[in-house]
């Protein structure tokens, strides 16, 4: 996509992308706030909540007492997670499942260069391979095991890749958002854009399945607010609102805090991070506009709606967002070419 840009639009977007990179190295870091007091974790909350479901409690009445006791909100509904995945842990246990995660990551790493569309190479595939597999290593690991983001992230890349790879039948990215909706309600952007994908393309069977599946997570929804309002009580507390509006630094401390680039100095983590946008803008629009706008669309909700303490969400955008990195070459080549062609 980036070829085919005029050159004065080529020249605007690469000062505007050099200054992107030089404000990474100067801007303050936003600290992080705790959505606990004192040491205690949400991977800790969710390990005892299953604990309780062990011992013989239901899941709401250990969810919700859970988190009145270490003061975490319980209003409104969501701040309670759906309940799928601390079923699936109270029965098969989290070394089971940490082992089915880390089986997507490995999914998600083989099947993104084979999805890749456009005429790459065979070096630039199995970058994206690799760059996958990094970018989703954290999702992986077993103290994460418990937080729904991850699992979220790594379906959602499947979805994307299964869309955009031809060979793949139109009902295998469904499941694959099926299975995040029962995890985490953020999924739920997916189904519209793939709804007017079908719609669109004229694909009327997929587009009725993909309104079925709208009806069937708003009718779960409701059940799930109606569960957790039988266990809240008058002096719970309430989450503070979504509406923090961090902007590009809120989106890349996110994709810092769940990746590897942790493990950096601020400014060069911050500015690895922004990379791949040049990379994913190197495809073209109609070949890649999927998941371009998908990726859009996550990373916007990043910026301007969660909490302070909402880096996590960030995994929603992993492992997809780490696989433009391996196109940054591909990018740069052709910004290049638009600003020296006359």
């Amino acid at each position: 996509m980036l070829a085919r840009l005029p050159r004065p639009f080529a020249v605007l977007f690469a000062l505007a992308f050099a200054a992107a990179l030089a404000w990474c190295f100067a801007t303050p870091s936003q600290a992080i706030v705790k959505a606990a007091p004192g040491n205690y974790t949400d991977m800790q909350l969710y390990r005892e909540i299953t604990a309780r479901m062990d011992k013989g409690e239901s899941y709401y009445a250990a969810a919700t007492a859970q988190q009145r006791l270490h003061d975490y909100p319980t209003k409104p509904f969501v701040t309670v997670r759906l309940p799928t995945l601390y079923w699936l842990a109270h029965t098969f246990g989290w070394l089971r499942l940490g082992t089915l995660e880390i089986a997507l990551l490995l999914a998600n790493a083989a099947l993104w260069p084979l999805a890749m569309p456009g005429p790459l190479t065979r070096a630039e595939r199995g970058a994206i391979g690799f760059a996958v597999f990094l970018g989703g290593l954290a999702c992986a690991s077993p103290a994460l095991t418990p937080m729904s983001e991850t699992w979220c992230g790594l379906l959602i890349g499947l979805a994307t890749a299964l869309t955009l790879w031809r060979k793949a039948p139109w009902w295998l990215p469904l499941a694959c958002i099926a299975a995040a909706l029962t995890v985490r309600e953020l999924a739920f952007a997916f189904v519209p854009l793939a709804a007017a994908f079908a719609w669109a393309d004229g694909r009327r069977r997929e587009l009725v399945a993909w309104g079925m599946l709208a009806v069937f997570f708003a009718a779960g929804l409701f059940f799930h607010a109606q569960a957790v309002a039988g266990h809240v009580l008058p002096g719970d507390l309430s989450s503070p609102g979504w509406s923090s509006g961090l902007g590009l630094r809120g989106l890349l401390q996110a994709l810092v805090g769940t990746t590897l680039l942790q493990q950096l100095a601020r400014g060069p983590a911050m500015a690895l991070a922004l990379l791949p946008l040049l990379g994913w803008l190197a495809l073209e629009w109609r070949a890649g506009r999927f998941v371009l706008l998908c990726l859009a669309g996550y990373a916007l909700a990043i910026a301007l709606f969660p909490r302070p303490d909402n880096f996590y969400w960030g995994f929603l955008l992993l492992p997809t967002w780490a696989a433009g990195l391996a196109l940054v070459p591909r990018g740069a080549w052709q910004l290049g070419r638009a600003i020296s062609r006359r």
